[in-house]
């Protein structure tokens, strides 16, 4: 102190050594904003706008990332002090963006198997599980192992067409000719055949327990599931409903509702829901003094079908009815209304089966007159939202489906027409015996059909109405103009 006055002093050393590293702690804070900025546009995939981190300018760049390309930003003058970056920063991988959700059953893949045996048309199929019954034109009823594809027993007795054929439920009470019960672990199928017959099987040995004559040929049956006995319901060609107690060979009930013969029927609870070859749709209901009442019938102008093919139950009181027509035909008979579902890409096609499994899939069989592939559509009951397509370039004309769900959660589906095929779904991880197919999904199926107010498939005249013609006879044309050279006679198909 000199003069009244302090003199200043140069800093110590020891404080311009601490200068140095608090000015060094701010350039590697400034550095790690550079990499957070970095690390924080790879994380979140989105846009970041330029930023100027210490008058150094970011510049937007590309950012490939699976399913979606998104902006980021890379500095076009990379600071001396990123030198210093962590390589773990630099190489961080981006997060996968999220994939919007997909259906479960456009993901899935196919194996497409075929069973040898019958020596004609398969005109009915029938599986639960590994266990499938098969009928057809070849008048054999015949017993397979779905999961090995062995045929087990080949059951021979009718002299016709086997028209339908159906493993008994569980739950069923089966006695033989003494009245004295089966195994109630034992396994039983019930076949039908233009023979006029009913028989009833041994699965476990491939015997015939009973045979059951009932005096007109028979085109359809379904059992009751409800039932405590083989309690089943058949359509006859003289255009009888009846309902037959396989157990002791007696009619139940019978009830004539058409002059042209029942082409399918199906049974929901006490109710019957029948369709004749006329085109009327018949609903029926068991009363407990066994008396079959129909309680509906489609009256003219309504529900027109083109040779009904198949009926089955949907959700409670919906009712799907395919025919020689590109649509499946969806009847409400809660409220009476009818729409319909797109179940060709094309003008002409056959929906010749139909299969409900669990209330919850519902598969159509479809028919490409062009190239003559057979296909097989899959929808949800509860919604009517098309799911996927399965096919394959061997699958032919489809007239029977069945389908089962499995132990392990997957869907197996047996088709008989041409020929009889298994078709189990896999996620494809592993590949099983037969051909592996990818689930395809058809936009033209989502969409809705246009003429819903019409309930037939056929060709429309010039005035709206539809006209369906089962002689030979050329394309309708406008009126006063010649048909085309190309037009030959022939049998029209709608």
């Amino acid at each position: 102190r000199e003069g009244g006055t302090v003199a200043r002093e140069d800093p110590p050393k020891k404080v311009q050594r601490k200068s140095a590293r608090v000015a060094e702690d701010v350039t590697s804070v400034k550095t790690e904003n550079v990499s957070d900025i970095t690390e924080d546009v790879i994380s979140r995939g989105d846009d970041i706008q330029t930023a100027d981190v210490e008058d150094r300018s970011i510049s937007d760049h590309a950012l490939t990332t699976e399913g979606s390309t998104v902006d980021t930003a890379s500095t076009s003058q990379v600071p001396s002090t990123s030198q210093n970056v962590p390589e773990t920063s630099r190489s961080a991988k981006p997060k996968k963006a999220k994939k919007r959700h997909q259906p479960t059953w456009r993901n899935k893949n196919f194996t497409v198997r075929n069973l040898m045996g019958h020596y004609d048309m398969i005109l009915s199929v029938d599986c639960d599980g590994s266990t499938l019954v098969s009928g057809g034109r070849d008048t054999m009823v015949k017993h397979w192992n779905t999961d090995t594809g062995v045929e087990l027993h080949s059951m021979g007795g009718h002299t016709g067409a086997i028209t339908s054929v159906r493993i008994l439920p569980p739950n069923y009470t089966v006695v033989d000719e003494n009245g004295e019960g089966f195994d109630p672990a034992e396994r039983f199928a019930v076949s039908v055949s233009s023979d006029c017959s009913i028989k009833l099987w041994r699965l476990g040995s491939g015997a015939l327990v009973r045979s059951v004559y009932v005096y007109c040929p028979v085109t359809c049956m379904e059992c009751f599931p409800s039932a405590d006995r083989p309690l089943v319901a058949v359509g006859t060609d003289g255009g009888k409903v009846e309902i037959w107690d396989v157990n002791d060979g007696t009619v139940v009930a019978s009830k004539c509702g058409d002059e042209e013969g029942v082409d399918t029927l199906t049974v929901s609870g006490d109710r019957i829901v029948s369709v004749s070859c006329s085109g009327k749709l018949r609903v029926w209901q068991l009363k407990r003094e066994n008396e079959l009442s129909m309680i509906y019938i489609s009256e003219d102008g309504g529900l027109k079908l083109n040779t009904p093919r198949c009926v089955r139950e949907g959700r409670n009181g919906v009712y799907y009815v395919g025919d020689y027509g590109v649509n499946i035909k969806v009847f409400d008979w809660n409220n009476g209304s009818l729409r319909k579902i797109k179940n060709h890409e094309k003008e002409f096609g056959f929906s010749d089966a139909l299969a409900v499994v669990s209330d919850k899939l519902m598969l159509s069989s479809g028919f490409d007159i062009d190239n003559g592939q057979g296909f097989i559509n899959l929808w949800n009951v509860q919604t009517d939202e098309y799911l996927t397509t399965v096919r394959s370039e061997d699958m032919t004309r489809i007239l029977a489906l069945s389908a089962a769900i499995r132990g392990n959660g997957e869907c197996r589906i047996v088709a008989g027409g041409y020929d009889l095929i298994v078709i189990d779904t896999t996620d494809g991880t592993i590949r099983k015996s037969g051909n592996l197919y990818p689930a395809e999904y058809i936009q033209t199926y989502s969409t809705e059909v246009v003429d819903s107010s019409s309930d037939s498939d056929g060709c429309s005249s010039e005035d709206g109405s539809d006209s369906i013609s089962r002689s030979r006879t050329s394309r309708t044309t406008r009126p006063g103009q010649p048909p085309p050279s190309s037009w030959t006679s022939w049998c029209s198909i709608t």
